[in-house]
């Protein structure tokens, strides 16, 4: 994770496909990966030269009913999540979530949306 506030933080790829999506990366970019999968969550870290460069995971299947398609995502950093969350909306984004939700002890996120996909994140 990148610690400075308004770069990007993390990426992520979400896939219906995640064998495929570990091989290809493996092969053609050269990353290694690293479950680090949770009970709730099947997650796998992509790394090069010992360093977490992204994550994968699998889409959803209620966000392919509502029409998701596999993609990567960024993460930008802020210093404070609720009140981006507030400004983007105030400016005409779209939150898609009533309150940013923690996603580890650490790390805080909202998805949002103002003209492409962001999720932002605060370490």
């Amino acid at each position: 994770m990148v610690d400075y506030p308004g770069h990007f933080a993390w990426y992520e790829l979400i896939t219906t496909d995640m064998a495929a999506a570990k091989t290809f990366y493996a092969e053609v970019v050269g990353w290694s990966v690293q479950d680090a999968s949770t009970p709730d969550l099947t997650y796998t870290l992509f790394t090069s030269e010992g360093a977490s460069v992204g994550g994968l995971m699998d889409l959803p299947e209620e966000a392919r009913k509502l029409g998701a398609t596999p993609r990567w995502m960024g993460y930008v950093g802020v210093n404070d999540v609720d009140a981006t969350a507030d400004r983007i909306k105030r400016l005409g984004g779209a939150v898609y979530v009533r309150r940013p939700t923690p996603i580890s002890a650490a790390f805080r996120w909202s998805p949002t949306h103002k003209r492409q996909r962001l999720g932002w994140s605060r370490g």
